[in-house]
């Protein structure tokens, strides 16, 4: 399911594609050839991404920067800085990790999943 467009091109390994932000994947589209037509997809998964930074480069002409780590590789995504907000704020949705549910012991204060019974640490049993 597309859940964001780029409305401008995006700069990906020296090439410019649409760019697609998916429920699971970012996807570069580009079609090509002048004759013979040919389609080029890229597609990287989102959950293996593992840290993103943004940036804007250039003197005169500002561009905006996405440098972003995943398990395999590091991807580097240049457009306008209005489309590469756009895209980091899209992207923030899906790395944002909600805070852990935890609960502090009575006896020993130290945390632990809200969830427990009895106390990982001293195994004394948790009151409700």
């Amino acid at each position: 399911m597309i859940l964001y467009n780029s409305p401008t091109k995006i700069e990906y390994q020296d090439n410019y594609f649409d760019f697609y932000l998916t429920d699971q994947r970012l996807m570069w589209y580009k079609r090509g050839g002048f004759f013979s037509k040919s389609d080029t997809v890229i597609a990287e998964r989102i959950d293996t991404i593992l840290e993103i930074k943004y940036e804007e480069r250039g003197f005169l002409t500002k561009k905006g920067a996405i440098h972003l780590v995943t398990s395999r590789k590091t991807l580097d995504i240049t457009s306008s800085i209005e489309t590469i907000k756009a895209i980091y704020q899209q992207l923030q949705t899906f790395l944002i990790e909600p805070p852990s549910q935890v609960k502090t012991c009575q006896f020993c204060s130290k945390n632990m999943d809200v969830e427990a019974r009895f106390c990982s640490h001293c195994g004394n049993e948790l009151s409700e």
